[in-house]
């Protein structure tokens, strides 16, 4: 499968606070709930790819959690945050 590559952006304060308040209403739970139940399955439909051998919901909810202070520490501070997909 080919990526696409997106340029970079830059996403203002306003933008930022925007995007941190979009994520504090997200309900990971719900989002959650049809993830497969084996390691597999679930490492699969979130396109890790083979090998991936750990907790798949447990890395989703820590990486989206760290994700949302993120967000929320740079809202509350007024920073700017620049984005890229590789």
């Amino acid at each position: 499968m080919r990526r696409l590559r997106r340029p970079t952006q830059l996403l203002d304060p306003a933008a930022v606070t925007e995007l941190a308040r979009a994520l504090e209403a997200v309900d990971l739970d719900a989002v959650l709930v049809n993830l497969p139940t084996t390691t597999a399955d679930a490492a699969a439909a979130c396109g890790f790819g083979r090998g991936f051998d750990g907790d798949v919901r447990g890395y989703l909810v820590e990486h989206f959690r760290a994700m949302r202070e993120f967000y929320a520490e740079a809202a509350r501070r007024r920073h700017c945050v620049i984005v890229w997909t590789d």
